[in-house]
């Protein structure tokens, strides 16, 4: 159980409420700290959030950790700035907003290999 009491069996609206009513306890950087401690080797991190803190930190951890170049990829729906992602590191995007096209971006990102921003 995740310590917000989300369970397998919980739907989505469930699980949105619970998230929403521990959200000042939620740190996106969960995600790599615990893929890091568990050895899990993954290529990209994919973090949708309002809560947008620098993440290049725990990104360069795992990186070191596993032997992996993975991506991440920020998506900040709620905001107009996100600093949550390095510019000059091509294998990571921050998005600002939520529109149609950003699962296409979000895709051709992770599937391309160098960022679709420059």
């Amino acid at each position: 159980m995740w310590p917000a009491g989300i369970t397998r069996q919980d739907r989505i609206e469930q699980v949105s409420e619970r998230i929403e009513e521990q959200r000042q306890f939620f740190d996106p950087a969960l995600a790599m700290r615990d893929a890091e401690n568990r050895g899990l080797a993954l290529d990209a991190f994919v973090i949708v959030t309002a809560n947008c803190p620098k993440l290049t930190h725990s990104l360069e951890r795992y990186r070191r950790s596993s032997g992996i170049a993975a991506k991440l990829v920020v998506i900040d729906p709620a905001s107009e700035t996100c600093y949550a992602t390095d510019p000059d590191d091509a294998w990571q995007l921050g998005v600002v907003g939520f529109d149609a096209s950003v699962p296409r971006v979000v895709a051709e990102f992770l599937r391309g290999g160098r960022s679709v921003n420059g």
